[in-house]
């Protein structure tokens, strides 16, 4: 990981999150079973969660995930946006099913390759 002015850069695989350093954010799914993550995880954690599902699902591709430090975030695919959103959507998304966010953000994609295999 490393740090740039007041924000946090980390890269796992061909996923680059860049994180607003706020101070204490709280850490707690760590070696939880998958019941115990969706209860308890942070939004930030199912986004980055489902995000990183996504980029599974796409090796090809690279993935960032911008998150502004306060609720806001935004998901670039090969520095193309793909989703530019808040956590409060997320939250409405994972209330009606755990899947739903992940399979908004899989819609997005499969748009945004259509929309280029077109060009």
């Amino acid at each position: 990981m490393t740090t740039k002015n007041n924000s946090q850069v980390s890269v796992e695989d061909n996923l680059q999150i860049s994180r607003e350093d706020l101070g204490h954010q709280r850490r707690g799914a760590n070696g939880m079973s998958h019941h115990l993550f969706l209860i308890h995880a942070t939004t930030e954690e199912l986004v980055v969660r489902d995000v990183k599902k996504l980029m599974w699902a796409n090796e090809d591709k690279t993935f960032r995930l911008e998150l502004d430090g306060i609720a806001g975030f935004a998901v670039f695919v090969d520095d193309v946006l793909l989703l530019q959103s808040d956590f409060y959507a997320v939250e409405r998304y994972y209330r009606q099913d755990a899947q739903n966010f992940y399979l908004y953000l899989k819609d997005k994609m499969q748009e945004m390759l259509e929309i280029q295999q077109k060009q």
